[in-house]
């Protein structure tokens, strides 16, 4: 145990008020562990890409993504389970809780669990919120939080909130084209909702947050903004465009307005990135996998966003590289590019286009 883990064990057992169902130490600190390798392991491909690593079917098969963003490490959202069963049906008076372990470093709060309790009122649902770190615990409760889906600030330095549905994919928006602000969520199933929680990382703010976006049950994807903390925010429904190339279907959203666009999934990928900066460039989405004595298989897809307006749109594609597939999400063309390598310059090498004045361009990927 390492002196951070150790401070960790201290602070669970010195908290100022006792919480019901404190949850497993050792499991706090492996989450922890987890993810202090995860950005330790963030160096590969020249410091740009985040490397997600997991062991399947007894340690016989590891599967890996990155997510790599020309110099910047993306956002990448936490996906809730899967829906099982439908929500049953509650009265008023119900209850029903859950928690999100944070990691303990690299955060800039101090918080390392976030405790929800959802109750089920005449008018709606409440939300108690209670946030531990080591010096102690902070709690909150807001009413009819099912009507506020852009959720609330904690005083930790957190944003909190529930949506009323089982989100498949969460991502903040950040308003400033960083990539400072992670996020986690939990299922409340007896109550069909989302809680997350949303927070800053490597010295960024929790006000450069602009807005949520997810996936609901329904497959429809949303957004809703938050500067100003708004009460009853209503939800809006975000352009997506569905894809199938080369045998794989997709799905990118966006919402232009803060300059997101994002890959929410393609078999099971998601990704998203900051569209103005992108623009006339490519980003690069990938996932592996490795059997034990076998080489490693990649699935990959190259993104390019072109600007609103351009047509006579072509990549300039690597070589053995033939299948490729322009997308209109919203108004703004995309191409996407599979393929089974594991770097984008193995997959296009340039973009030629019109611009909506007339100009032709050749821009280089990379």
């Amino acid at each position: 145990m390492d002196e951070r883990e150790a401070r960790m064990h201290a602070g669970l057992t010195q908290l100022a008020e006792p919480v019901a169902e404190v949850p497993d130490l050792d499991q706090v600190v492996a989450r922890g562990r987890q993810l202090r390798q995860r950005r330790r392991m963030a160096g590969i491909a020249g410091g740009t890409a985040a490397v997600l690593v997991a062991a399947a079917g007894l340690g016989l098969v590891l599967t890996s993504s990155i997510f790599a963003n020309n110099g910047r490490v993306s956002v990448v959202a936490t996906p809730s389970p899967a829906p099982s069963t439908a929500a049953r049906q509650i009265g008023v008076g119900a209850t029903e809780e859950a928690h999100i372990a944070l990691p303990p470093l690299g955060l800039t709060s101090g918080v390392y669990d976030v405790r929800f309790r959802a109750t089920k009122t005449a008018t709606g649902i409440d939300l108690k919120v209670t946030a531990v770190s080591q010096s102690g615990n902070f709690s909150t409760e807001q009413l009819n939080q099912d009507r506020n889906p852009a959720g609330f600030d904690l005083e930790e330095g957190l944003r909190v909130g529930l949506l009323t549905d089982r989100a498949s994919w969460f991502t903040p928006v950040d308003n400033k084209g960083q990539s400072g602000l992670v996020s986690y969520t939990a299922e409340l199933p007896d109550f069909g909702v989302t809680v997350f929680v949303v927070a800053p990382q490597d010295g960024a703010k929790l006000n450069s947050l602009a807005a949520l976006a997810w996936r609901g049950s329904d497959g429809q994807l949303r957004s809703v903004e938050t500067s100003g903390g708004p009460r009853d925010s209503v939800a809006a429904d975000m352009p997506s465009a569905r894809f199938v190339v080369d045998g794989h279907t997709g799905t990118l959203a966006s919402l232009e307005h803060n300059d997101l666009l994002a890959l929410v999934d393609y078999d099971g990928l998601g990704y998203a990135m900051n569209v103005r900066e992108a623009q006339g460039n490519c980003r690069f989405a990938g996932s592996s996998t490795k059997e034990v004595g076998q080489d490693e298989v990649w699935e990959s897809l190259a993104i390019c966003p072109l600007p609103i307006g351009a047509t006579q749109i072509t990549p300039i594609l690597a070589p053995g590289v033939s299948d490729w597939k322009l997308v209109t999400v919203g108004d703004r063309p995309v191409v996407v590019v599979p393929y089974d390598k594991g770097t984008l310059a193995q997959i296009v090498t340039g973009l030629r286009y019109t611009t909506g004045t007339g100009k032709q361009v050749e821009t280089k990927v990379g």
